[in-house]
């Protein structure tokens, strides 16, 4: 079994998308280096299994936040309080 209880992806399937948003006010959630996509997609590796991507995830502001990984036999919904200094 893979992240959270899932089976692998197929290979060279999508393993997982992830999405995130604040929930206790207006703010959003970018991935990726230079903060500009809405949400970060996970492959799977050559061999099949999951592979890990480096990335970031970027709020503006403090707050709860829902980050929902989703991708074939995974549903999961991840709440974080975020503190920007």
């Amino acid at each position: 079994m893979g992240a959270a209880g899932a089976p692998p992806p197929r290979r060279g399937g999508v393993g997982a998308v992830v999405r995130g948003a604040r929930v206790d006010g207006a703010g959003a959630v970018k991935f990726g280096q230079g903060s500009n996509a809405d949400s970060l997609t996970i492959t799977a590796a050559a061999g099949g299994g999951w592979r890990a991507i480096p990335s970031n995830a970027w709020v503006a502001a403090g707050g709860c936040y829902a980050f929902v990984v989703q991708g074939e036999g995974l549903s999961e919904t991840i709440y974080i309080m975020a503190s920007v200094y």
